[in-house]
């Protein structure tokens, strides 16, 4: 495969991983969306003066549950601030937080001076690192879904609890 080949293809999968990222960012403001219903559910919920013990309990558990995922969608949708892979150093001209630590005039010679080697490097170091960030916020993607469905249980824990000693 000549370089050319190799600089389109790391193109096309650095579009795919933004596309993934795009999607991965939309999936979680709508989770954050709905953890927002449910949360106003919770703080609206009453129960009432000779409710038990076990519902307080369990409304705290929901309170620390939709917490806790509340902080790991925010960490889904917060920006990708580290450059990743094998190139740490200021070469990178594809990296925006590299760009901007650098004077315009510097990062102009710095495009103007890269060959196809050095940008295919660049690319290939940009690639891995947004993917192994990608990764890592889709675990994190799991984590709140189950927790989501942890809450889901406890509000169902609520209602039955409030039916039963109600």
């Amino acid at each position: 495969m000549d370089i050319a080949s190799k600089i389109q293809l790391q193109k096309d999968m650095l579009k795919r991983i933004d596309q993934q990222i795009s999607l991965l960012n939309q999936k979680s403001a709508i989770l954050l969306a709905a953890l927002g219903l449910i949360v106003g559910f919770l703080l609206n919920y009453s129960p009432g003066d000779n409710a038990p013990l076990v519902i307080y309990i369990i409304e705290i558990l929901a309170f620390l549950n939709a917490t806790l995922t509340a902080i790991i969608l925010l960490s889904i949708v917060y920006p990708f601030l580290k450059s990743g892979g094998p190139i740490e150093s200021k070469a990178s001209v594809i990296y925006f937080g590299r760009i901007a630590e650098r004077e315009a005039h510097e990062y102009v010679v710095s495009v103007q001076e890269l060959d196809d080697i050095g940008l295919l490097s660049d690319l290939s170091a940009q690639i891995h690192g947004l993917s192994k960030s990608l990764m890592h916020r889709f675990r994190l993607s799991r984590i709140a879904i189950i927790l989501l469905g942890l809450l889901f249980v406890e509000i169902t824990a609520l209602f039955v609890t409030e039916v039963i000693y109600g």
